[in-house]
């Protein structure tokens, strides 16, 4: 039997790709006659979208895709490059390959910040979203659909239908969330946006959520009916590839009302709509829902053949999961010797230049030694005295010139360190900023929304718009706050200490500021406990510090140390018990003072960026990045002193002092 379905599957495939072939031919065509690279991106990009949307080849789209990729590598225009990598975690989303599907796209958040390119961010939040989703980080798929709606508000997407896409999924967060009043919202949203839609199939994907939500979430199985129906009609009248799970749909519809016999007629239409498609995901669905119609019309037989057959599609699912592993590896493979391959040659090429430049300058030299030789055979004695004067004045204004240009450096020096400075703060605190004002933005349309229903007398409707507006205002404040936060860490770390130093015992001062980040910390969170243990050398001399200036490093750090091990301890197991410990010691003319903790610890990809300003690995919201920058400006330049830091990932991390004691 399993022989047999892989044999029909292959079948099929080979059908759909004979089908095709007019198309793909035509779009190859033009690949090969395409005359510069801008054009071939394109072409690829169209390659890879029309193998994934109408032919379910996703051997033909994985190497599209990453054709399409290597291709924007080499654009001046950074933007096919963010293209590429949403249509790479499109691709992802479509096989089931989320954790590739993740990282793809937060490759392209990243590189759209680096490039400062805001086109197709909207395409990249919904990957993101759908991945974290299946993922089971609900949470952080709600974030990611929030930013891309937010997103959409403030800038013109080239995805010009995307508002739509990005509604709906955005509903069905909700959904998942529990809220079903946000996801009616949100629906509610996906309408109007569909209204003025001129994507081919959007009246078909908003009847899916719509579909989806009736079925799943309200359980209103007759307008589930009805909404399915509309979408069975639409998806035959353009074509659309969404008919097979409507279908799916609409039998497990027709089983929850124990219609059974309509509901074997539309999962057997689903599987012959799935089959030319190579749809192996809808092929399980619609052998499951098979199996279980026949177990309750009480036929055991009808009903164990399509349990095989269901057992017998995951089999060629993992055969082609593997195949695609293989694919994958193969092409990182290759985009690594790329990436070797431009680096050599930027080598190389760095090379050439430094040797013509040392050519260059040793010619110049050469002349230079003939012609001063040549002038001082030349010139008669008579004439020395003019010379040297001339010389002189020469020299006086060549120093001008140099005191002159000497200062336009240091002020270009200066206005470049303001630029950077000044770049950095307007990119943090933008984030907040932006939260503010896009919820902002929907309190105003909600009150007026609000401000309707009253008018309507629908008071129910009215309360949960009022319970939105009231959770949009928590938001508000919470990333008002944020801001708050952002700009006094910056007036800290610019103000300059005015503190005298003065003998401190280390031991004393250590302790008490651990106890104080611990007590912090349990007045916001009573649920948090830690051991604190301290190993505190009894011949450890005073040392020469300005007290306040280093308890606020030693503040900065128990309070990352207690933050690692409570992160912690929401993901460990009970066995895990959460541990600060704080010694001290004299070594070789030093005091070292060590924060140790039994955390989350640092990858290894930031630690050598944590001691920069704004650099943090703390959730948004939760940090400003400058508390570690601080702290080290303190000890090194203050105190002349040292701060290291040692880390292994999901282990901990330990962060020490050194101090002189001369």
């Amino acid at each position: 039997m399993k022989r047999l379905l892989i044999t029909i599957f292959f079948i099929s495939f080979t059908i759909g790709l004979f089908g095709q072939n007019a198309n793909i031919n035509r779009l190859n065509s033009r690949l090969r006659s395409a005359t510069n690279d801008y054009d071939r991106a394109l072409i690829l990009d169209s390659l890879s979208m029309y193998n994934m949307f109408f032919y379910h080849n996703e051997d033909s789209t994985f190497y599209y895709c990453n054709e399409y990729l290597n291709k924007a590598f080499k654009l001046p225009d950074k933007k096919y490059l963010i293209l590429a990598y949403a249509r790479l975690s499109f691709y992802y989303n479509n096989t089931g390959q989320y954790k590739e599907s993740l990282s793809t796209a937060l490759t392209g958040l990243d590189l759209s910040e680096q490039y400062h390119i805001e086109d197709y961010l909207s395409a990249i939040y919904y990957d993101l979203t759908w991945a974290y989703n299946n993922l089971g980080e609900n949470a952080e798929g709600l974030k990611s659909v929030l930013k891309g709606i937010a997103y959409l508000k403030q800038n013109k997407d080239p995805f010009f239908d995307q508002a739509l896409h990005l509604y709906g999924i955005a509903g069905s967060c909700y959904v998942i969330n529990g809220k079903p009043d946000s996801a009616l919202y949100y629906y509610k949203k996906m309408d109007s946006a569909e209204e003025i839609s001129r994507e081919r199939g959007a009246k078909a994907i908003s009847d899916w959520y719509w579909g989806t939500y009736y079925l799943y979430t309200a359980r209103q199985y007759q307008k589930a009916d009805s909404v399915l129906a509309d979408g069975i009609k639409e998806c035959q009248k353009t074509g659309e590839f969404l008919l097979n799970y409507f279908y799916v749909f609409s039998s497990q519809s027709n089983i929850n009302q124990h219609r059974f016999k309509l509901a074997i007629a539309q999962a057997r239409e689903a599987t012959r709509l799935s089959v030319p498609l190579n749809d192996i995901a809808c092929l399980q669905n619609a052998a499951n829902l098979l199996n279980e119609c026949y177990e309750k019309l009480g036929k055991p037989d009808s009903a164990y053949r399509y349990l095989k057959m269901k057992d017998s599609l995951n089999d060629v699912m993992q055969t082609h999961s593997n195949a695609l592993d293989i694919q994958q590896s193969r092409f990182d493979q290759q985009l690594n010797q790329k990436e070797k391959a431009a680096t050599n040659e930027i080598q190389a090429q760095k090379s050439r230049t430094r040797a013509l430049v040392y050519v260059f300058v040793t010619g110049l030299v050469f002349l230079l030694v003939i012609l001063i030789i040549q002038l001082r055979n030349s010139k008669q004695k008579r004439k020395a005295n003019e010379v040297l004067r001339q010389q002189k004045e020469k020299v006086e204004n060549t120093l001008t010139e140099l005191k002159s240009t000497q200062a336009q450096l240091v002020q270009r020096e200066k206005m470049a360190s303001l630029g950077e400075l000044t770049a950095g703060i307007a990119h943090e605190i933008q984030n907040p900023l932006n939260f503010v004002n896009n919820f902002s933005d929907v309190n105003r349309e909600m009150l007026s929304e609000l401000e309707e229903e009253l008018n309507k007398g629908d008071i129910e409707e009215a309360k949960a718009i009022a319970a939105d507006i009231r959770q949009n205002s928590e938001k508000i404040n919470h990333h008002g706050k944020r801001a708050e936060g952002i700009v006094k860490g910056m007036l800290e770390h610019s103000r300059a200490s005015t503190g005298q130093k003065e003998p401190t015992d280390i031991n004393a001062l250590a302790d008490e500021y651990m106890r104080l980040a611990y007590h912090g910390l349990r007045a916001k969170d009573k649920s948090f406990t830690s051991e604190l243990v301290t190993d505190l050398s009894k011949t450890l001399p005073k040392v020469n510090v300005i007290p306040q200036d280093m308890g606020r490093v030693l503040l900065n750090l128990f309070n990352n140390a207690f933050y690692a091990v409570n992160q912690k301890t929401k993901t460990a197991g009970p066995d895990y018990k959460p541990i600060v410990e704080l010694s001290t010691a004299k070594n070789n003319g030093h005091i070292e003072i060590n924060v140790k903790d039994n955390g989350i610890g640092i990858p290894d990809a930031v630690k050598n960026k944590i001691m920069q300003p704004f650099f943090t690995t703390k959730p948004t919201g939760q940090g400003t990045g400058l508390g570690l920058s601080l702290a080290y400006d303190i000890v090194a330049k203050e105190h002349s002193g040292a701060i290291d830091v040692t880390s292994q990932e999901g282990e901990g991390s330990v962060f020490k002092i050194r101090l002189p004691i001369g």
